[in-house]
């Protein structure tokens, strides 16, 4: 059931079960309490959005041979998970263990670049960070621990990498250097160390939302990994979608958030208005974007 959108299901009319109630969900009941607490009153209006990475340096797979982008369904021997855990622990990069799990090729997402510009005229005061500033020490710097910034939003709009098997180093994929320190994977442990104060983060990348499934405990995932880093709610996708579809997706959904509704309202007021358009009203272009957490 972690894995499944409430929302496609029918409802007793024969309608989708988004078209009568707003969804959302919780990662587990341990976390309900601390979420409702959090409180950021100067977040307000505040954004930061992350967009257009760069991932020309990206596209090879191993031996530098030209690479569709690699399954995340491969399986994870025990060897390569101890290895991928000590890689993290040691700080060196995780590429081998990706492309041993037949993960690269990374291509650009031009349809990430207009995403943020929609978002920034909504809110013309947010921070826009593109192409080769969308960095992983960026991101670390810009939610460093000593830092107290407050946001409304914290977009990001980039590829993902969910590994149920090894979830500590699921990832979002950012702009990688040649010469840096950083792998360019900032993963969901290295994420739990930042400090994300944000009403919500929104992961508008391919398959962000699923993780491992522990117990009555919920999905540890990327989502729970900016929830734990301060974040109150998390947007994220449980499926591939397109790059059209989720840019007039999210566009919508800011709009609805500069009339005054909640990330979570504003969420499922779009999904309803794809079920009734001509051209995105299959489930597949609206049910994978879930919210997770509290949205005031």
């Amino acid at each position: 059931m972690s894995f499944l959108p409430l929302e496609t299901f029918a409802s007793g009319s024969g309608t989708y079960l988004v078209e009568d109630f707003e969804i959302s969900y919780l990662p587990n009941l341990t976390l309900a309490e601390l979420l409702r607490s959090r409180r950021y009153a100067e977040a307000k209006g505040k954004a930061c959005l992350w967009g257009g990475a760069l991932y020309e340096e990206r596209m090879a797979g191993p031996g530098g041979a030209p690479a569709e982008a690699g399954s995340i369904d491969a399986p994870s021997p025990g060897d390569l998970r101890l290895d991928a855990l000590a890689r993290l622990d040691e700080g060196k990069s995780l590429e081998p263990v990706f492309e041993d799990l037949g993960i690269y090729g990374w291509t650009d997402l031009p349809g990430t670049l207009g995403e943020a510009e929609d978002i920034r005229k909504l809110y013309p005061l947010a921070e826009m960070l593109t192409g080769g500033a969308v960095r992983e020490d960026a991101v670390k710097a810009k939610f460093s621990p000593s830092k107290n910034d407050q946001f409304e939003f914290v977009h990001f709009a980039l590829h993902g990498i969910v590994l149920p098997d090894i979830p500590e180093i699921s990832a979002m994929v950012v702009t990688s250097e040649s010469g840096s320190a950083e792998d360019g994977y900032l993963t969901s442990r290295e994420i739990e160390e930042l400090s994300v104060k944000a009403e919500t983060v929104v992961l508008s990348a391919c398959e962000t939302g699923l993780g491992i499934y522990y117990g009555g405990e919920g999905v540890a995932g990327l989502a729970q990994a900016f929830i734990l880093a301060g974040a109150k709610g998390v947007s994220v996708t449980l499926w591939q979608v397109s790059d059209e579809s989720t840019r007039e997706f999210m566009s919508g959904v800011y709009a609805l958030t500069r009339q005054g509704m909640s990330f979570s309202a504003a969420s499922s007021s779009m999904k309803r208005r794809f079920v009734n358009s001509s051209r995105w009203s299959e489930p597949f272009f609206w049910a994978p974007f879930i919210f997770t957490g509290i949205s005031d």
